[in-house]
């Protein structure tokens, strides 16, 4: 368990947001509609937040947010 939590504990701040942010959209999404509005949702979200990144140059594009978004529909989906 203490392996576990050492690896955790490495996991970038700006990842653990994107989880959480995406954890609450599918679970509001999903709360209103259904499970598989809310990932397609979730998946639009995570994926056009990147874009927009990397087209405004605002903001900083990588793979691994979108990844981190989608990881709660990933676990919705399976469970």
């Amino acid at each position: 368990m203490s392996k576990l939590l050492k690896k955790m504990a490495n996991i970038p701040h700006d990842k653990l947001l994107h989880f959480f942010y995406g954890s609450v959209l599918l679970f509001v999404v999903a709360l209103f509609t259904n499970e598989y509005i809310g990932a397609i949702t979730l998946l639009i979200t995570a994926v056009g937040k990147e874009v927009r990144d990397k087209v405004s140059g605002k903001g900083t594009p990588d793979v691994w947010d979108a990844v981190a978004t989608i990881i709660p529909t990933l676990w919705l989906l399976l469970c």
